[in-house]
This record gives structure tokens, C-alpha cells and sequence, in this order.
């Protein structure tokens, strides 16, 4: 009887130990999944700060200027405003 239980004992030890090996690797495989993911979040950052700085740097005004003599634009010589008249809003 003794030796069936030691039998029982030492395969629920391997099955055991088994089912742990097979947790630590999977807990691995997450922590190379999450470094691999932090990585790629730092990279996404980092070209999205660039990315922030063309917009930036597209709109500010000498940019603008440039890009308006490129096209042919010209400063106006006058400026003269229409008005429309009174402005209408629907009501319900």
C-alpha cells in the first residue's frame, strides 16, 4: 500500500513540476512580449514628438510665408472687408 501511494506521490510530484516549468516559461514569453511592447511604445513616442514638431514647424508663420511665395501668393496691397449684413440663426 505504502509503495502505491510513494508511486502516487512521486508522479503528482512530475506532474506537478511539469505544470510550473510550462508557468515560468509562459511568465517568460510575457516578459519578452511586454519588453518588446515597451519598446516599440518608446519608439512610437519618440516619432510622435517628431511628428508634433513638423506640424509645429508647418505652421509657424515664416514657413507659411515661404511656402505662400513658392506658390506665387503675393501680401495684399489693401485689404477691404465685406460686410453680409446681419447674420441669421435658426430657431426651433
Amino acid at each position: 500500500m505504502t509503495v502505491w501511494v510513494n508511486v502516487v506521490l512521486l508522479i503528482g510530484s512530475f506532474l506537478l513540476l511539469g505544470l510550473y516549468i510550462m508557468r515560468v516559461n509562459q511568465t517568460a514569453g510575457l516578459g519578452s512580449e511586454i519588453r518588446d511592447l515597451q519598446e516599440r511604445v518608446d519608439h512610437l513616442s519618440v516619432a510622435n514628438q517628431q511628428l508634433e514638431y513638423r506640424i509645429a514647424d508647418d505652421r509657424a508663420m515664416h514657413t507659411v510665408t515661404r511656402r505662400a511665395s513658392i506658390l506665387g501668393l503675393t501680401e495684399p496691397v489693401s485689404v477691404r472687408y465685406v460686410s453680409t449684413g446681419p447674420t441669421g440663426v435658426a430657431l426651433r
